[in-house]
């Protein structure tokens, strides 16, 4: 009996954790055009991945995906509560921490991950005046930009590319939509040194910069109310 007792619990408790994670999973038929990249972000989610849900408990987060690519990230932040902005000295100005959070996955693994530390600022702490959040100079100096308003949140950063040139990313989500925008902006290495070419050839330098442009659309996940 205690043997069969165990196996219930198990199913229950396997049974509530399925459940649990299913809230999050997205009807991927609703992407047009396609992702390959929400089959990937399910199965995390049915897996339980620990990475992925834990950030659904606490922060707002965006779940974005590429379409006809096997790519998604994540954009999240915590929302600061009325009681935690504290004034700045004697100016009018409320602010508290905060950290904006990028995660993206690729073919089903962390690809890449970036936050960028700052403050959430306000200029009087009653009335309907939403906060915005600024980066701090700390996340500027390592190239990290940031903005979180009532209309859009957005992430921008630089790194070095395989060409040993500089690439510039960023991308911004439009609250309204859930419809997002990602831009790589990237220098191409000098030019190498040609032969001569006949008189009667036109010469056509390669570009110096390049870019792309890659939009989707996202969902929009909040963390439970606490009790």
């Amino acid at each position: 009996m205690l043997a069969v007792k165990l196996i219930v619990l198990y199913l229950l408790l396997a049974a509530s954790a399925l459940a649990q994670s299913s809230i999050y999973a997205y009807d991927c038929s609703k992407l047009s055009p396609a992702s390959p990249g929400c089959k990937s972000y399910n199965e995390m989610v049915f897996a339980s991945d620990k990475q992925l849900l834990s950030t659904f408990q606490t922060d707002i987060t965006f779940v974005c995906w590429r379409p006809y690519k096997d790519v998604f990230f994540t954009l999240s932040y915590a929302q600061p509560s009325y009681e935690e902005f504290t004034r700045v000295g004697s100016t009018t100005t409320y602010q508290t921490p905060g950290m904006l959070y990028y995660v993206r996955y690729k073919d089903g693994v962390r690809d890449d991950m970036q936050y960028v530390l700052g403050s959430w600022k306000k200029y009087t702490k009653d009335g309907g005046q939403p906060a915005q959040f600024f980066p701090s100079q700390n996340s500027a100096a390592r190239s990290l930009n940031g903005n979180i308003t009532a209309d859009e949140v957005g992430i921008e950063y630089s790194f070095s590319n395989l060409s040993n040139t500089k690439t510039a990313y960023s991308v911004s989500i439009r609250r309204s939509t859930l419809r997002f925008v990602e831009n790589y902006m990237w220098e191409n290495p000098p030019e190498k040194p040609q032969k001569a070419k006949a008189a009667d050839q036109s010469q056509q330098s390669e570009p110096t910069k390049g870019s792309e442009d890659i939009t989707g659309y996202c969902t929009l996940i909040t963390p439970p109310l606490k009790p």
